[in-house]
């Protein structure tokens, strides 16, 4: 794969910065952690107490956290309290509800989550005395036609209520963003399906992969054809790292990242591949269990993000799945800090100056 090309991860810029980070305990939040620790910056996390990805779970048998604060984003005074604390320089917002699933079974705490916890963050960081630089994550879901090849400035628009609500999240980001009276601005980030070790979202289907081979049960996946935009987890935090040291230079923007090479890539070839990297003869059974709305081909373009930001995908699917089965053999050996610490160093190798 590439290399990323002339903006590279600058070290110096992060070395130092109070970094904060809603959804710290999440997948990406925590992997964004292990990223910005090893750059120098002084990270902060918010975090609901019940919400943890498996990476987090795994570190928090050896490691304490002190600066992680278990609140929900939808409480505005216990937020304001930890952004007024802490002041941190850099903002990447995270938390969600990132489900389509549970947003079905539970449309309360997604509507929630999502639009009142951003909204949260925006009034809070548009009326710090500081400058504060903001990233927030909504998803490739925003838009009104999914299965073309869509650029930022393409329409958005939803199919069911998860989408519906990061649809709302970025007109109310618009809104803020075009307000006069907000010297704060803020970048949006629409990331594709990411891959890497350690998510345990419920109803994934990595980790609805990674438990049947675990468990040698066969594999029930509801759409087999599918297309997703996939990407490697430590490929879609550099675009966003790479996002937040430009904001300076573009006050705010918007950027799609997805892997280009994996774009046509099925649901069903991804398991079958994960199966075959794992040895494993269990079988892939089509489900038709638990249907619900969502959109059966889903594409994003990057090319604003290689333009402006020079950002490549640096890990192509062999190399996904290899970190994968490394990240999962590294749970039986009990050496998980190791290993995800080897994944950001040869990441970091590959991307800082």
């Amino acid at each position: 794969m590439e290399n990323y090309l002339g903006s590279m991860i600058d070290s110096s810029f992060w070395n130092g910065k109070k970094v904060l980070i809603t959804g710290f305990s999440g997948f990406k939040g925590f992997w964004l952690n292990l990223i910005l620790n090893k750059l120098g910056s002084e990270v902060y996390g918010v975090s609901k107490q019940n919400l943890h990805s498996q990476i987090f779970l795994e570190y928090s048998k050896n490691h304490q956290y002190k600066n992680n604060y278990f609140t929900d984003v939808t409480d505005f005074k216990k937020l304001k309290n930890i952004i007024d604390e802490v002041k941190p320089d850099i903002f990447f917002h995270f938390a969600a509800q990132p489900l389509v699933k549970t947003s079905k079974t539970n449309p309360e705490t997604t509507v929630g989550t999502n639009i009142i916890g951003t909204f949260n963050v925006l009034e809070i960081v548009k009326n710090s005395e500081w400058d504060i630089v903001s990233v927030i994550a909504t998803t490739d879901k925003v838009y009104e036609f999914p299965s073309k090849n869509n650029k930022e400035s393409d329409p958005l628009g939803s199919v069911e209520l998860y989408s519906a609500t990061k649809v709302s999240c970025e007109n109310i980001i618009n809104a803020y963003n075009l307000n006069e009276d907000s010297k704060n601005k803020f970048s949006i980030v629409r990331s594709g399906n990411v891959l890497g070790g350690g998510d345990g979202g419920e109803h994934r289907l990595l980790t609805d992969i990674l438990h049947a081979i675990d468990n040698k049960v066969d594999i029930k996946i509801r759409n087999p054809n599918s297309i997703r935009p996939w990407q490697f987890i430590l490929d879609s935090l550099g675009g966003y790292i790479l996002t937040a040291q430009q904001h300076h230079n573009i006050s705010h923007n918007i950027f799609n990242f997805s892997n280009q090479d994996l774009s046509e890539l099925s649901v069903l070839e991804l398991t079958n591949t994960i199966l075959n990297k794992f040895s494993s003869d269990i079988k892939v059974v089509v489900s038709d269990e638990d249907t619900f709305l969502e959109s059966e081909e889903l594409r994003i373009d990057s090319s604003k993000a290689k333009n402006i930001l020079n950002w490549n995908a640096l890990y192509d699917l062999e190399d996904i799945i290899e970190k994968l089965y490394e990240w999962e053999i590294s749970k039986q050996n009990f050496n998980v800090t190791e290993t995800s610490h080897k994944h950001v160093v040869e990441f970091l190798n590959k991307t800082t100056n």
